[in-house]
């Protein structure tokens, strides 16, 4: 929720990729607080082909939950969790709590 604020105010460069001459592009525009949820809204442009371009803003919802509380989950349902991994925080990148999961042997 607050990976914009008085050191980030503007949103990070799109991700893009062209394949056989199309771009897709990808831009995190704003995240905001939706009913406990975290909802991000993207741009997502695709252009190139024939010079036709297409623009659609997207909001995708996420659960704001704990690693902690995903592990738990899991091993309820016979998993076995790993000691969690840390993506650390860059310019480009938030951070992130990685779970680790194993299937159960059988």
């Amino acid at each position: 929720m607050d990976c914009f604020d008085e050191n980030h105010d503007i949103p990070p460069p799109p991700d893009a990729r062209e394949i056989l001459g199309v771009r897709y592009a990808s831009q995190l525009l704003e995240v905001v607080d939706d009913g406990g949820r975290a909802a991000l809204r993207r741009r997502r442009e695709i252009g190139g082909a024939h010079d036709r371009a297409e623009v659609q803003d997207v909001v995708v919802r996420l659960d704001r939950v704990s690693a902690d509380d995903v592990a738990a989950e899991a091993r309820a349902l016979g998993f076995i969790a790993e000691p969690h991994l840390y993506v650390p925080e860059t310019e480009q990148y938030l951070g992130s709590t990685v779970v680790v999961l194993r299937a159960p042997t059988a």
